[in-house]
């Protein structure tokens, strides 16, 4: 059975993962990114409960933060990616 966008926002993300992704996103990111993580997030939830959902989310947080953090520290000393 598919969740609903209501049951999915029932699901309460975790919060030091979202603060974190709400300090390092670009305000036009954060609603894309979040959303998507929130849809993954239920459906691992209703598959493999909690605690794997959590783990998968983080693990996801931590993985994206190096790139996150890379592009800030681009952006504030105006250095421009060559991609």
């Amino acid at each position: 059975m598919e969740k609903t966008n209501v049951q999915v926002q029932a699901l309460r993300l975790p919060t030091l993962g979202v603060s974190l992704l709400h300090l390092i996103l670009n305000e036009g990111e954060k609603i894309h990114v979040i959303g998507d993580l929130a849809e993954e997030y239920a459906q691992i939830h209703s598959l493999s409960g909690r605690l794997r959902a959590t783990a998968w989310f983080y693990r996801q947080v931590l993985e994206s933060l190096r790139p996150l953090i890379w592009r800030l520290f681009q952006e504030h000393l105006g250095f421009r990616s060559r991609n």
